[in-house]
């Protein structure tokens, strides 16, 4: 059988590694892992790019895993401007106690609300959609009290 056992990470390109790295340690709480640098002709095999070569951490969440690298090379790369609404996007979710103190938390680390939080009353929640200079988006949910 060749099914799907578990998954192991999900993977962000960001510019700036220690940046990103202080964020989910510092901000979030999260364990780094291990960080490393593979043998450049491996890393431009294993991902099909030419000329790749990248440093990384591996990032421990709670029930998740999350890889974050920074390419060296090749020299032409390029940053991708995505929104919410384009094909490929993609965004991680957290549950918090309190948006307004993840929020003022946050912004020690460059990561900054696109807008202010919204309730959702029918939800019983209320959120946030956070980015980084990378473009890297974390929507935050706060349960809200039940009536």
């Amino acid at each position: 059988m060749s099914g799907v056992l578990k998954n192991l990470h999900f993977g962000f390109t960001v510019s700036d590694l220690p940046r990103t790295i202080a964020f989910f340690r510092d901000c979030m709480g999260f364990e780094v892992e291990r960080e490393g640098h593979d043998a450049p002709e491996d890393t431009a095999h294993f991902v099909g790019v030419p000329g790749a070569d990248l440093i990384y951490c591996v990032i421990k969440a709670p029930d998740h895993t999350i890889e974050v690298m920074q390419y060296l090379g090749p020299q032409d790369r390029r940053r991708l401007e995505g929104r919410p609404c384009d094909v490929g996007f993609s965004h991680l979710c957290y549950l918090v106690d309190d948006v307004d103190a993840f929020i003022a938390k946050a912004a020690a680390f460059s990561m900054y609300p696109v807008n202010p939080p919204l309730s959702f009353p029918t939800h019983g929640a209320r959120g946030i959609y956070m980015r980084d200079p990378d473009g890297l988006t974390i929507e935050i949910i706060q349960n809200l009290p039940q009536a």
